[in-house]
């Protein structure tokens, strides 16, 4: 059934409000994975006006490993760590809070895929908790040393996953 064009303004209406009392959370952004490059971080104030309280910047995929990753997550943070006023880095459900509280966005960061532990590599997921990974999917397409891909015949979890979700 078409809508009634006289009914567009209440719902659009209806729909800021609801952003406005609501926290909005944009779960994975791609950005570009190029560590030297920010120049396509100033979007992040579009995503922010747009009335997003919460943004999870993916910060590497695949078969790359820890090193590209963790470039990756020094690039993102020292941007963001010089914006202070518009940003915060968030490890925290407060920390979202205080963020929204205070008009900056709330940014994360996620991995697709668990290769970076490949070697059994657990230190390394404290590491990147500490650095604002929030997330973590078990593989990205293919299988790594955590699990098996979507390509891949279903193998599941691996003791090596089991210990990494432990």
């Amino acid at each position: 059934m078409r809508q009634k064009t006289s009914d567009r303004p209440s719902n659009i209406n209806q729909a800021q409000e609801l952003m406005r009392t609501s926290l909005v959370w944009d779960n994975h952004a791609c950005m570009p994975l190029r560590p030297e490059d920010a120049s396509f971080l100033p979007q992040l104030q579009d995503v922010r006006a747009a009335g997003v309280d919460v943004i999870s910047l993916n910060a590497g995929f695949g078969p790359s490993g820890p090193d590209e990753h963790l470039a990756m997550l020094d690039s993102f943070t020292e941007w963001l760590n010089t914006r202070a006023d518009d940003y915060r880095i968030v490890l925290t459900v407060d920390d979202i809070q205080d963020a929204r509280r205070d008009g900056k966005l709330a940014v994360l960061f996620d991995v697709e895929g668990m290769a970076p532990l490949n070697g059994g590599r657990l230190d390394l997921v404290e590491d990147f908790r500490r650095r604002g990974v929030g997330w973590m999917l078990i593989a990205y397409n293919r299988q790594n040393d955590a699990g098996f891909g979507c390509y891949d015949e279903d193998g599941g979890l691996t003791g090596f996953g089991r210990e990494v979700i432990a």
